[in-house]
């Protein structure tokens, strides 16, 4: 084959092949059935770590044609965290765009474990613009909720509110959702951990859905790890099963909202159903709403010796058979 035809077979495999890398990174466009692919940006993460990632799930065929495209736009220095859309066959340019424009539909509000009403109150009217005074009425006694056929939420006293059964999680609400949509959420997914929890085991199965989420209430803000509150489960239990008083400081710091990490004489004196240093057997209802470590821990207690704990000011959980060993612990964790 002459040189010149060499040259000129050269000439047209390179505009080929240029042609096909310009379709595919401007032009190209999905097919009308392909399915969206989700891909979570996080704070921080490198452009090379997501290209990566796009060609694992074949959204783009050349890395290094997306590369060179994104240093050509300067792209990947404006690229938003949080949840972006994507379909396979997209020009590079849309995907580009998508990364950049971030995710301007859906905002992302994370409820913390142990939060109360009042205090997931506060974090939507921050972060959604809800009133705070709305979202009370939503949840509060005589919920318009409790019209709707939930399961876990029927077991529910009529007398008191929805503190305990909204599960505390991360999620995604459109900018203008409104208060009920997110209550039901949160209502619906606790009754689905709870129902994936199965019948309770051990001490559990003696109580009702309704105390079990207040223990778990309690549970979760007493102690931090999920061993620690598997054995102070079992600890509650004991005392609840011999009529013994919980003497919890957290369900009378639901009532009095002082926060102390150490309660007063004064304070133990409040005659509140929820002091249960004065009254022995679980409170009312849920003094907050449960993460899933606790509601395992309620509803799968440990087994073990104990009658006694407390906390040390690090986080350190001291476990006592006795009142003896109980005091001790008392000076063990003073001396921490």
């Amino acid at each position: 084959m002459k040189k010149s035809c060499l040259f000129g077979l050269l000439l047209l495999i390179v505009g080929f092949s240029a042609a096909r890398i310009g379709w595919r990174s401007f032009v190209a466009k999905p097919a009308k059935d392909a399915a969206p692919i989700a891909i979570a940006i996080e704070k921080g993460e490198s452009f090379k770590s997501l290209t990566n990632e796009l060609k694992e799930k074949k959204i783009i065929g050349s890395p290094l044609v997306f590369r060179a495209i994104e240093r050509l736009t300067g792209a990947g220095g404006r690229m938003q965290a949080g949840e972006h859309t994507f379909y396979a066959g997209m020009s590079y340019a849309a995907i580009l765009a998508e990364l950049t424009v971030g995710n301007q539909g859906e905002i992302t509000v994370t409820i913390p474990e142990g939060f109360t009403l009042d205090q997931i109150g506060d974090r939507l009217q921050k972060e959604l613009g809800l009133k705070k005074a709305d979202w009370l009425a939503m949840v509060g006694v005589n919920s318009p909720l409790e019209n709707e056929p939930f399961v876990v939420a029927a077991k529910k006293p009529a007398n008191v509110d929805l503190e305990g059964y909204l599960f505390p999680d991360t999620y995604r609400f459109p900018k203008n959702v409104t208060v009920d949509v997110v209550a039901r959420t949160m209502l619906t997914t606790m009754e689905a951990r709870v129902t994936a929890l199965g019948v309770p085991t051990g001490d559990a199965a003696a109580h009702s859905v309704h105390e079990l989420l207040t223990l778990s209430s309690i549970v979760e803000k007493e102690v931090r790890t999920p061993e620690s509150m598997k054995n102070v489960a079992d600890v509650f239990y004991k005392r609840l099963q011999i009529g013994m008083a919980l003497q919890s400081d957290a369900t009378l710091n639901y009532i009095i909202k002082s926060g102390k990490a150490a309660l007063s004489l004064n304070d133990l004196e409040n005659d509140s159903a929820y002091n249960t240093y004065k009254h022995p057997g679980l409170p009312p209802s849920p003094i907050s709403n449960p993460g899933l470590n606790a509601l395992t821990a309620v509803w799968h207690p440990a087994n073990n010796p104990y009658l006694f704990f407390l906390t040390s000011a690090s986080g350190r959980v001291y476990y006592a058979a006795t009142f003896e060993e109980h005091v001790a612990n008392k000076g063990k964790a003073a001396r921490e």
